[in-house]
């Protein structure tokens, strides 16, 4: 008795197509970048240890804040963890010592350490700012030469220095290509912690050229136009209102003054004012107030903009 061989399924068919084509696009990319080295693709177990490393970590909304201050899976995890203890202990503290007076500590110190983290991320996107526009001018130079894009955004990595946030990240680029992953996936992935408003443009710009075989230097020369006027325009702002910085710093200098001159000819008006039960609580609204305020007027210029 014959045994008919079954026949694999249209469906079966279609996800095989699917499967070869992405492997040519990975091998293509790889022969780009290296010339026709050999691609080794990773292996089961490197596949699943990776995807496993990523899904164990999870922080909802504080992941894209931490990535963006430049922390990296296994850092944030830890820095996370040190914080919340750190929080815990301040607020066991602050109770026994000030009762239920304290409570509002803890608040203010994780406010101040969103803050600092606030401050991470928008120094960082600062930083790949300097180097941007060079990035985008020496794409578009390369490409007008006939280099692939992907080949000539490989190739400006080394126009800058090792301490440069844009080469490390045209070499995560370069990692995550030789790690199996295709074209697309990789420049989406491009820059993503760094939080910069242009970067979704140069991905979209980008991909669009490779898929539709469009100009990209003319599009990079415009990137790197609305950039610089992005520049230029959050300086003037920084100019517009500097000013105003020096007035509140001169307000709250006063505020200091007066309470050194009231220390130093009348202390023991001032001590009687801090016993009292309202006094105390005045002197701490106007130091908040003030404090408020320069914190206020020094994030003005960090607005993203």
């Amino acid at each position: 008795m014959r045994f008919i061989k079954r026949l694999p399924s249209a469906g079966a068919l279609r996800d095989m197509a699917v499967l070869s084509t992405r492997q040519a696009e990975i091998e293509r990319s790889y022969r780009l970048l290296y010339g026709g080295v050999e691609f080794r693709p990773e292996s089961a177990e490197e596949v699943r240890g990776r995807q496993e490393q990523e899904a164990a970590f999870q922080l909802g909304r504080l992941l894209p804040l931490l990535k963006s201050a430049g922390f990296s899976g296994s850092e944030a995890r830890k820095y996370v963890a040190k914080t919340v203890g750190e929080l815990v202990l301040l607020g066991v503290l602050t109770i026994f010592g000030l009762g239920a007076a304290g409570i509002w500590i803890c608040p203010c110190a994780a406010a101040l350490e969103y803050l600092r983290l606030r401050r991470l991320a928008f120094r960082r996107a600062e930083g790949f700012e300097s180097d941007y526009t060079a990035l985008l001018i020496a794409l578009a130079s390369g490409i007008r030469t006939g280099l692939d894009p992907l080949v000539a955004l490989n190739e400006c990595a080394s126009l800058f220095p090792d301490t440069s946030l844009v080469r490390r990240e045209i070499e995560h680029l370069d990692e995550k290509i030789s790690c199996g992953l295709s074209e697309q996936e990789a420049i989406q992935a491009f820059a993503e912690t760094i939080d910069h408003p242009d970067l979704s443009l140069f991905r979209v710009s980008f991909l669009l050229a490779r898929r539709e075989g469009s100009s990209l230097a003319h599009c990079l020369q415009r990137l790197g136009r609305v950039t610089r006027q992005r520049q230029s325009f959050r300086r003037k702002i920084k100019a517009a209102v500097a000013m105003q910085k020096l007035s509140s710093l001169g307000i709250v200098g006063c505020g200091l003054v007066i309470g050194l001159f009231q220390m130093a000819t009348n202390s023991q008006a001032l001590l009687d004012a801090i016993a009292h039960p309202v006094g105390i609580k005045i002197i701490a609204g106007g130091v908040f107030l003030m404090a408020l305020g320069v914190l206020w007027m020094m994030h003005i210029t960090r607005a993203r903009m």
